[in-house]
């Protein structure tokens, strides 16, 4: 009887094992899926760099095939993209987005350098009167604020330079929303207001199942402070893996039911809203953690959505595969005690007696 406890043991460890994989890789229930061709996405932001590209390295130049190919994949759950910058080959974007039937929402990456500054606008204004249907609106810097790399005053100058340049396409500037309220005088310079929410990355971190609620409110906000032009949240979303940060866990199925949550709200209350972002970015992880990598609705390596119509949402889609490998590890320590036991209780027997 004693020598069938140690088996009674591992039943109950196996069956522990698999118990937990199953009740953590249960699918989540959303009202309406994150990505639907159905319903595409108003506008997502994107950068076209894969595993081992990074806009770090000044040398890196995206070839138009590779944003080709993103884009055609793009087109199928979105029908507009935002850029943030003409470097690394981003210059090459509105022509492959017309031909792919996209819209753009173009990037100027405004820093502390007034001649890489001018390079940017220079290139910017080119393809604003080059691509007239294909770029709907201008945004003239993007957290320059937030990184203290400009002071409000040259940004509002900056604005209304390019405002000068494009016509009567709308110009506009992208920042953390806490930033708009401290620097009003921007304003006055743009045609419409571009804040970004992200409730992950907030002082105080705002969990999943309040992200929807927070960036509303958010919005509200904004918008009794500036009750004149129109509030486009230029980024939201959530990440799918990395650190948690008090109550806000990244996962899969957190990311999925924040999506959701959000894009549900946009549609009732008929606000315009830009998801960050379209594909994962590995670079970022050098600046942001693990979890930087992990913003995106498709991966970064097979360029393929994380959420396919039809199919359960899982924080462990893999669950069965990790499943084994934890129960067969769970046999092997199991079997390599036990025929150690056998061995010692044999040596033991055979040593003669004092």
């Amino acid at each position: 009887m004693r020598r069938l406890l140690p088996f009674a043991f591992l039943a109950i460890a196996l069956a522990f094992i698999a118990g937990i994989w199953w009740w953590s890789s249960q699918p989540i229930a959303l009202a309406h899926a994150p990505i639907d061709p159905q319903a595409k996405l108003e506008c997502v932001s994107y950068a076209p760099f894969r595993n081992g590209q990074s806009p770090l390295d000044l040398s890196t130049h995206i070839p138009a095939e590779q944003i080709a190919d993103d884009l055609k994949r793009l087109a199928a759950i979105t029908d507009c993209i935002r850029t943030y910058s003409v470097d690394n080959g981003l210059d090459q974007v509105p022509a492959l987005a017309q031909k792919a039937g996209l819209k753009v929402i173009h990037g100027i990456w405004l820093g502390g350098s007034r001649i890489k500054n001018r390079l940017q606008i220079e290139t910017s204004v080119a393809l604003a009167k080059q691509f007239p249907d294909v770029i709907i609106a201008v945004v003239v810097g993007n957290e320059v604020l937030l990184r203290g790399e400009m002071t409000a005053s040259d940004l509002a100058a900056t604005i209304r330079l390019v405002k000068g340049q494009v016509g009567n396409m709308p110009v506009t500037y992208a920042d953390v929303w806490e930033y708009w309220l401290r620097n009003r005088e921007v304003y006055d310079a743009v045609d419409f207001v571009t804040i970004h929410i992200l409730p992950y990355w907030e002082d105080f971190p705002i969990p999943a199942r309040n992200a929807a609620s927070h960036v509303d409110s958010i919005r509200k906000q904004v918008a009794v402070a500036f009750p004149n032009k129109e509030i486009l949240i230029g980024e939201t979303g959530w990440p799918s893996a990395g650190r948690m940060r008090e109550g806000a866990l990244p996962s899969r199925g957190n990311q999925a039911r924040v999506v959701s949550e959000i894009l549900s709200l946009a549609r009732a209350e008929k606000f315009r809203v830009n998801l960050i972002e379209a594909y994962d970015q590995p670079w970022k992880r050098q600046l942001e953690g693990t979890v930087g990598g992990y913003w995106g609705v498709m991966d970064a390596t097979n360029r393929a959505t994380k959420y396919p119509p039809g199919e359960p949402i899982s924080n462990f889609p893999l669950w069965r595969y990790e499943m084994a490998a934890g129960l067969a590890y769970c046999v092997l320590v199991f079997a390599v005690g036990w025929l150690a036991f056998l061995f010692l209780g044999k040596r033991s027997n055979r040593e003669p007696s004092a």
